[in-house]
């Protein structure tokens, strides 16, 4: 095992600082990564798991009120249809963006009054390991939420570090900045600032064993996790168990149709409504 010490930790918040520094406007992603990987030599980065059993959830808005009539459409766009990039995907690159609970996917969604949208449930049916970014400050605040994974993040990153205060503080403030950069609003029309955090997606998503990245809402700080998968492991791992059609009423929804016998390769045929819908805020 590689051994971190403050030497180490010193050089990689100078390469930070470096990083930090450099021109979105000009530089290109595959720049970035480069900085970005030789960064990755001088502090460790840890994986954890979406556990099997897990629940998670995504929002699609419907144009015009219409509804969806393939599974397909609220699953992570075709290629061609992916023409800006995303917080970790550059033009054309295929993610599936999903969040830990209904209120946290609604809240990245910000969605007005009025707006007809599909909510998808999705079921993890085996664990997937995935980058973590700034979960054990996510944990704190809730300690009820995936306790158990709150406390392997902890418990290795002090082994790492001979549980020495002083290393753990160091560290911590290096991944702070990680914290900020994938917990940034960017406006429309300022994709450029996506660059960064495509970057070390890249770097994180690229061991084949890695299904994804797991990172704070933006949205639902505090409690609120957000995970992008690649899409060989959200085709494998995830079984969409129900769509909910629904209506923005202020705070709350107002569902009009409800299917939990969902296929990829069949139509969408919506029933009738499902009477529990108080867990999800609906009137």
């Amino acid at each position: 095992m590689q051994q971190y010490n403050m030497t180490s930790l010193l050089e990689a918040k100078a390469l930070v600082n470096e990083f930090r520094a450099l021109d979105l406007q000009q530089s290109t992603i595959e720049d970035l990564f480069i900085r970005f990987k030789e960064l990755t030599r001088y502090i460790p980065f840890l994986t954890t798991i979406v556990p099997k059993g897990a629940t998670l959830h995504r929002f699609r808005v419907n144009t015009d009120g219409q509804t969806f009539s393939s599974l397909r459409e609220i699953w992570y766009p075709p290629v061609e249809y992916i023409q800006k990039p995303g917080r970790l995907n550059d033009e054309g690159e295929q993610l599936l963006y999903l969040a830990n609970h209904f209120k946290v996917a609604l809240a990245e969604a910000k969605l007005p009054e009025g707006t007809f949208v599909t909510h998808l449930e999705v079921l993890v049916t085996e664990s997937i390991r995935v980058t973590e970014i700034g979960m054990d400050e996510i944990f704190k605040a809730d300690p009820s939420t995936w306790q158990a994974i709150t406390e392997s993040i902890k418990t290795y990153r002090k082994h790492l570090y001979h549980n020495s205060a002083e290393l753990l503080k160091l560290d911590q403030e290096i991944r702070d900045f990680w914290v900020e950069e994938f917990t940034k609003t960017v406006p429309v029309g300022e994709e450029h600032l996506y660059k960064r955090t495509i970057a070390i997606a890249k770097q994180f998503m690229g061991p084949d064993e890695v299904g994804g990245i797991m990172y704070p809402s933006i949205a639902f700080k505090g409690t609120g996790i957000n995970i992008a998968l690649k899409p060989i492991y959200a085709d494998k791992y995830l079984r969409p168990v129900r769509l909910n059609f629904l209506e923005v009423k202020g705070e709350f929804f107002r569902c009009h149709a409800t299917c939990t016998s969902l296929s990829f390769h069949k139509p969408i045929i919506y029933g009738d409504v499902i009477d529990d819908f108080d867990k999800y805020d609906c009137i």
